[in-house]
């Protein structure tokens, strides 16, 4: 399991409701109060009590089932390539027959006697490519050479021949459209996506995959404390096979220190980057300090509000009007997934107040930039000796309005000192600070890119939602629905990557907000369950003397992995071909030849 340290605190701050969401007609209801901001100050009064949480989540391919449970008898018997399915047809009567007579006649294959069923399935390939033909054909017109002189007759020679050619031209192209089009209807009814294997396909994934298989996040969001946990878990459960794996994490922002239970990732450093690590990390926590003198004075609690604060500029940045108030029946008659607990519905039906949000795919999209932009300008702009590279505009603010510029994100083209070693580069607090940075320009850009090129690409057409129970001034409940693209649609054609976007997997999930929970950490031994200073081992400290065993080692696959890593790629070309070894492989080499050319 790969564990940034950045995404708990995004997690806890989706957790507020300040996420992009959708839903459909508003109640009748005398409640004064906006529904946008009645839900802003509970978020604003959830931020500074303390909570539990439990968010449980339910993957579904149904949206991708019900297409295949619709698809017509012609889309079930297509091949995979449209333009074969006349050839395979030929081929699978061809074989079946063949096995049958080799049966009945008591030969080989190839000592099969011809029947009359053989000119039948010829005939029936010939009929389909026919048939094919006049399909992608239909409306395609020929060129008519007598009216065309009988209608230039007057024209000399070179002009009869200029306009014919300008004719015939404008008939080619005119064709071309109609048999693109043709073709592009004949794909729809026999597009090999929605074949009797992919059916079966679907049936097996849900069955053996999706239906077995747990996701949820739980845990304790403590802001007095200056203390926040979390514990994601995957469970996979079938009658046979039982699976379950978790990841404790505390993130202590008044030390400024991210602790996370080193048993996953020990399993990965043992088999990959470390081979004599042993049980140094059993039973232990690993500390990630975002105060080790990298970093500017509680950085970690400012980062925390700088991630409060972008959402809650990615959720004003959604229109007003997408927020209204309903009634729980409205909820549970059209949105509710068919397999959420009876006990979500029930804290549903008895919440006093809910508040549903409605936005398009473009506008949540949006947010979500909105998000990742804020987060990197507000780091940038406080701490800007932690960027290299800053983007020279992206959004600015006029009017109480978001706006974006169009603008290219300037790059750094520092290039390395030569001679820079990896000694060079530290492994700290700082560095992870700035591999968050780059991810969110890259994010950003992304986004920019898009907008320019195809704004409307890799949208799905499902519009994702979000409901919120209020009691008071907290929130007790947020369920969520949100489409993916699908990435059970196996294919790189460009067919199948908007039929991953058209047939998207949904995924719903539900977040119960309650008490501090007490038993978070139950799994782990008792004295384990909070990190102190005898069950933790500094992360950072012991990748840098990592990095310096690896250097000093003879295994020039590690050293080239970690240069890389590093950004030393230099480094890396160097440990990867110019190690001794290859140079006395080469050597060698060279003086076989020359023996071979003596003798």
């Amino acid at each position: 399991m790969k564990i940034k340290f950045f995404q708990p605190l995004s997690l806890v701050a989706a957790l507020f409701g300040l996420s992009g969401c959708v839903a459909t007609s508003p109640m009748a209801t005398t409640t004064a109060k906006p529904a946008q901001e009645a839900l802003m100050q509970a978020m604003a009064a959830q931020a500074r009590q303390s909570f539990g949480y439990r968010t449980d989540f339910y993957v579904s391919n149904s949206v991708r089932e019900n297409a295949l449970a619709a698809a017509t008898d012609k889309q079930l018997t297509a091949s995979a390539n449209i333009m074969q399915s006349c050839e395979d047809s030929h081929d699978v009567a061809y074989i079946a027959l063949t096995k049958k007579l080799m049966a009945e006649q008591d030969v080989a294959a190839e000592q099969v006697e011809q029947t009359a069923e053989h000119q039948r399935i010829k005939e029936e390939y010939l009929q389909c490519i026919a048939d094919q033909q006049a399909i992608l054909n239909q409306g395609i017109e020929t060129f008519d050479a007598d009216k065309f002189f009988s209608e230039n007759k007057q024209l000399d020679a070179k002009s009869q021949m200029d306009l014919l050619f300008v004719q015939l031209r404008e008939q080619i192209n005119q064709n071309d459209i109609v048999k693109k089009a043709n073709q592009t209807v004949y794909e729809l009814e026999h597009d090999g996506k929605h074949t009797t294997l992919e059916v079966k396909k679907a049936k097996l994934l849900r069955t053996y995959l999706l239906e077995p298989s747990t996701l949820s996040i739980a845990g304790n969001y403590q802001p007095m404390l200056g203390m926040i946990s979390f514990l994601p878990s995957f469970g996979y459960q079938t009658r046979n096979f039982t699976a379950y794996a978790n990841q404790p994490l505390y993130l202590d922002l008044k030390k400024g220190v991210l602790y996370l239970w080193a048993d996953n990732l020990a399993m990965l450093y043992s088999e990959t980057l470390d081979k004599a690590m042993g049980n140094q990390w059993q039973n232990k926590w690993l500390a990630i300090n975002l105060n080790d003198d990298s970093l500017p004075d509680n950085f970690g609690n400012h980062l925390l509000k700088m991630i409060l604060d972008a959402k809650k500029q990615s959720f004003l940045s959604l229109p007003t009007d997408t927020f209204d108030w309903v009634q729980a029946e409205a909820v549970l008659a059209e949105l509710v997934a068919d397999d959420l607990p009876d006990e979500a519905k029930k804290r549903i039906t008895s919440s006093p107040k809910i508040i549903r949000s409605s936005a398009n795919a473009q506008q949540l999209a949006y947010a979500r930039y909105i998000f990742v932009d804020t987060l990197y300008q507000n780091i940038t702009r406080e701490y800007p000796e932690l960027t290299s590279s800053v983007a020279d505009g992206g959004r600015s603010i006029a009017d109480g309005e978001t706006l974006i510029e169009l603008v290219n994100t300037n790059q750094s083209t520092d290039e390395p000192v030569e001679g820079e070693s990896m000694e060079s580069i530290r492994i700290n607090a700082k560095l992870l600070v700035q591999f968050l940075l780059n991810m969110l320009q890259q994010l950003s850009s992304d986004y920019q890119l898009q907008l320019r090129t195809s704004p409307d690409a890799d949208l799905p057409s499902y519009q994702p939602f979000s409901y919120y129970g209020l009691a008071g001034n907290r929130i007790n409940w947020i369920y969520q629905r949100q489409y993916w693209k699908n990435p059970l649609i196996r294919g790189n054609d460009e067919a199948t990557a908007k039929l991953k976007i058209s047939q998207p997997l949904k995924v719903d999930s539900f977040t119960n907000i309650g008490p501090v929970q007490t038993n978070l950490f139950d799994r782990l031994p008792a004295s384990m369950r909070e990190p102190n200073a005898s069950n933790t081992i500094n992360f950072i400290e012991y990748n840098k003397d990592l990095v310096d065993k690896l250097q000093n080692s003879n295994d020039k696959y590690l050293k080239a992995m970690v240069a890389l890593i590093m950004g030393q790629s230099g480094q890396a070309e160097d440990d990867w071909y110019f190690d001794e070894d290859n140079e006395d492989g080469q050597e060698e080499d060279n003086q076989e030849g020359d023996d071979n050319k003596e003798q």
